[in-house]
């Protein structure tokens, strides 16, 4: 009895409690009811957002593979991926940025003997990418790519402190083939190589001919041959024909015409 007893007291004492606690909010219900409402929105927006989000950044990434397994070797499509205002803020554009920086220092490199003027004007454009990512972008790895980047626009525009900086801060992946070009470009004889590398051109090709600048016609020695009064050459007169024999040649006698020859047989 004693237990029935205290646990009734104690239903009546929670019962009272919940009472109060009614009649006290009671007055606060409708804005109370408005906040959960409000969060329940929330969360719905928030996560219709991030599905959007995570739907473009899908799309943006089946956009760079197709752009980046183009056969145009300066990844003009990628290009035009840095600048697709369908895909601003996602991952891709800084990855978009970087490859085609990267590709560009490898088409400089290609003509650098070549073609200095275009080839500097390639590095120029990746430098100015490299330099933004290097220290503002969001993955830690872009950064360190265009560190290494950095360094290697430095050491073909001879700048042998500036890409010795550069690799000194990569980090990651590439930390130890950025510490092997320091330590190389610290060996003896590599900075006359850049020193030269800066200043070396391959030879131009002569497209006269061999006759310079002067623009005089070359001699050929080409004989021109004669008229002959419209009559058939004769044997002497074609040596293509030499040594041919034909019949009834030898009745004609030494200076027969072999072709003739052949007509009259023929009749």
């Amino acid at each position: 009895m004693k237990t029935e007893r205290r646990h009734d007291l104690e239903t009546n004492t929670l019962a009272l409690k919940m009472t109060s606690m009614i009649e006290t909010i009671k007055p606060y219900w409708n804005k109370l009811l408005g906040v959960v409402i409000l969060l329940v929105a929330m969360l719905a927006v928030s996560s219709f957002i991030n599905s959007q989000s995570k739907a473009t950044e899908e799309n943006a990434w089946a956009a760079y593979a197709k752009a980046r397994n183009s056969t145009d070797p300066d990844l003009e499509n990628i290009r035009k991926l840095t600048e697709s205002e369908e895909f601003a803020g996602t991952t891709m554009q800084e990855w978009a940025h970087l490859t085609w920086a990267d590709r560009q220092v490898l088409m400089a490199a290609r003509i650098y003997l070549r073609d200095r003027g275009a080839a500097e004007d390639r590095l120029r454009g990746a430098r100015g990418i490299y330099e933004t990512f290097a220290n503002n972008a969001q993955d830690e790895q872009i950064r360190n790519r265009s560190r290494f980047g950095l360094g290697r626009i430095f050491e073909m525009l001879n700048k042998v402190e500036d890409a010795q900086r550069e690799y000194s801060l990569v980090q990651g992946d590439l930390q130890p083939m950025a510490s092997k070009r320091a330590e190389h470009l610290q060996s003896e004889g590599v900075k006359d190589v850049c020193e030269w590398l800066a200043t070396a051109e391959l030879p131009k090709p002569d497209i006269t001919g061999g006759q310079g600048a002067s623009g005089d016609r070359p001699e050929f020695n080409v004989s021109i041959p004669q008229a002959n009064d419209g009559a058939r050459p004769g044997a002497k007169d074609n040596p293509i024909l030499d040594g041919f024999k034909i019949d009834g040649a030898e009745e004609a006698g030494e200076d027969a015409n072999p072709v003739e020859t052949q007509e009259s047989a023929a009749e």
